[in-house]
């Protein structure tokens, strides 16, 4: 919002000097950059996931089937014994 107050500012005064407008420039350009890095870094982030189950979740999967009635492990899928 920076740019568009000293733009809106700027167009108050009247013409703009070639320093304002590259100062400008190079301002906009900065931020256009870090926003499409951070649109790759969240996209990548998004599809790369590890394979098969991690520690944690190894673990958590543990302690779920420790806590079920019996200590009986349920296999996804399985149908429930009765």
């Amino acid at each position: 919002m920076q740019i568009a107050d000293r733009v809106a500012d700027a167009a108050a005064r009247g013409p703009l000097s070639g320093s304002e407008l590259h100062g400008m420039r190079v301002q906009l350009l900065f931020d256009a950059a870090a926003a499409v890095a951070a649109l790759l870094t969240t996209t990548a982030l998004s599809i790369y996931k590890p394979r098969g189950i991690t520690r944690y979740g190894w673990r958590v999967q543990q302690a779920q089937r420790a806590h079920r009635p019996g200590g009986a492990s349920v296999e996804a899928g399985a149908p429930a014994r009765a």
